[in-house]
């Protein structure tokens, strides 16, 4: 859609999204010395953000959301910061703590990190694709 009441829609959602990322959250959970005063949930308050603003722009027929992934194996993945599944889809297990979907319903995942040396880049890579990995064991429909 090239409509320019979408652009300008967008753009305020970008900078909403970049305001409340970097300035409301640097002012929130941090003190005066600019040390992390609360690094949990200045992380939880990101990911937050970061949904909110994905959100906005998938399909309506998807969700975001955050929690585990588990497969027909009983392999389960490491915590995912965000999931992207089926509107339909809910969770196998919503507890208050901790939320498991099958894999079938995932069609996306990542992870949210407010800074990355090279070592931990390579480490949230091997994470994400550990976790896709949980896909190959998805059922296969044989049509015969």
């Amino acid at each position: 859609m090239s409509s320019q009441i979408y652009k300008t829609l967008l753009q305020r959602q970008i900078d909403n999204f970049i305001d409340t990322f970097g300035q409301d959250s640097n002012s929130l959970f941090k003190d005066m010395k600019g040390k992390l005063i609360h690094p949990g949930e200045y992380g939880m308050y990101r990911e937050e953000c970061f949904k909110r603003l994905l959100q906005t722009i998938l399909d309506k027929d998807y969700v975001v959301a955050d929690g585990f992934i588990i497969n027909a194996k009983d392999e389960v993945s490491t915590q995912c910061d965000v999931l992207v599944h089926r509107y339909n889809a809910k969770p196998l297990i919503d507890g208050s703590y901790a939320k498991f979907f099958p894999v079938e319903d995932i069609c996306g995942i990542g992870e949210i990190k407010s800074n990355l040396s090279k070592k931990e880049f390579e480490t949230a890579l091997r994470k994400l694709a550990h976790n896709k990995m949980l896909g190959n064991s998805r059922r296969v429909l044989k049509i015969t």
